[in-house]
């Protein structure tokens, strides 16, 4: 009877422990079970899940109205359209240093494209190694949000965080920084609001959906084709310029080879596609048109392009790609990408011929080092 009291009492003891111990020694990390109830306060479906950076400079101006921009940096040098709803301001002074185009559309600053503009890019600068930025903010590969009642998530790849890593402020806005696969420096900076990243989205979407490129019908491609042509070729140029090397010469004549060249593929891609898969690939690419999947000729392409057109391969290199709506954009990631970027590095290059039809560009490059009598004046890259 004794020990059946004593293994009674041992028991409860055992017992009440059990029951308390959640309450005196809980999890270590922290974490206790839900428990489902009707009553539970609900939580947003997206938590922050990335570091931010204090916004300061260019960050700050994203969302706001043309008119605190104009406050800031007077009116533009030049106002040209595009092909995506917006208008490109774009702010470049000889004897100054940095470039920057701002994205305006119904007023408000959408996005900034800065080359070198230090002043307002703090804390990142121009030619500031990844080494530099980690010591200044997180690297990170993981991001979502929540943008007009739908979440989004996106990864981004090694490569990504090499080249174009995206780094987050603290007012809502974000930054691509590109980098140069020449060097491995810093060459330019993407502000851009949520919008504004979902449009160009270069990286792996795990979570939501993009809608491809569509246009309103009421483009006037002929301005904007001009434009894009005079925006590529000043950047280019000011890119060049802090590589030190060699200014390109813009050929009229090769310049209108590769607009007729361009109109050929267009009318019969199949002749310079190189299998039915890249052609399947092109049509596809076409149906959905999205800057996360451009449409780039292989190299092989490309000189049989060049080749039916009579020109020498050996003394003649280009790039096609689609979609190529946003100048700044596809430059920035030219330069970041191992493939295309040694093409823009050649000292000897001097002459180039630039194509462009609504979506599309064909960029030709001789290596001819003598400059060409039709060069314009838009050749000085300012």
């Amino acid at each position: 009877m004794k020990r059946l009291s004593q293994f009674l009492c041992v028991f409860f003891i055992i017992l009440i422990a059990a029951y308390l111990q959640p309450v005196y020694f809980p999890h270590p990390d922290g974490k206790v079970s839900q428990v489902k109830n009707s009553e539970t306060k609900k939580v947003s479906p997206v938590a922050l899940n990335y570091s931010e950076v204090t916004s300061s400079g260019f960050a700050t101006f994203i969302g706001k109205s043309k008119e605190e921009l104009i406050a800031s940096f007077g009116e533009p040098e030049k106002k040209e359209p595009s092909g995506l709803g917006y208008t490109w301001w774009i702010y470049y002074k000889k004897g100054t240093a940095g470039y920057f185009q701002v994205s305006i559309q119904q007023d408000i600053v959408l996005s900034i494209f800065s080359l070198g503009k230090d002043d307002q890019t703090a804390p990142f600068k121009t030619n500031m190694n990844l080494v530099e930025v980690t010591d200044l903010a997180d690297i990170q590969s993981i991001f979502s949000f929540d943008y007009e009642n739908r979440t989004y998530a996106f990864e981004l790849t090694e490569e990504d965080m090499n080249y174009r890593p995206l780094i987050a402020f603290d007012n809502g806005t974000f930054a691509i920084l590109h980098f140069s696969q020449k060097n491995g420096k810093l060459l330019a900076i993407r502000y851009l609001d949520k919008k504004s990243l979902l449009q160009l989205m270069p990286y792996q979407l795990n979570e939501g959906e993009v809608s491809a490129i569509s246009f309103s019908g009421k483009e006037d491609w002929e301005t904007i084709d001009q434009s894009n042509q005079g925006q590529f070729l000043t950047i280019l140029n000011y890119i060049r310029e802090m590589e030190k090397l060699p200014k390109y010469d813009l050929s009229q004549s090769l310049s209108e080879t590769a607009q007729i060249d361009l109109q050929k593929f267009i009318q019969n891609p199949e002749d310079t596609l190189t299998s039915k898969i890249r052609g399947a690939e092109w049509l596809d690419r076409q149906e959905k048109l999205s800057f996360a999947q451009p449409f780039i000729f292989s190299s092989d392409e490309m000189k049989k392009l060049v080749s039916d057109e009579q020109l020498d391969p050996a003394k003649i290199h280009g790039i096609f790609q689609t979609p190529s709506l946003d100048v700044p954009w596809l430059l920035g990631n030219w330069y970041g990408d191992q493939v295309i970027q040694p093409q823009l590095s050649k000292k000897t290059d001097r002459t180039a011929g630039i194509g462009f039809s609504k979506d599309k560009l064909l960029f030709l490059l001789s290596k001819d080092d003598e400059k060409s009598a039709e060069s314009t004046e838009e050749s000085s890259g300012k």
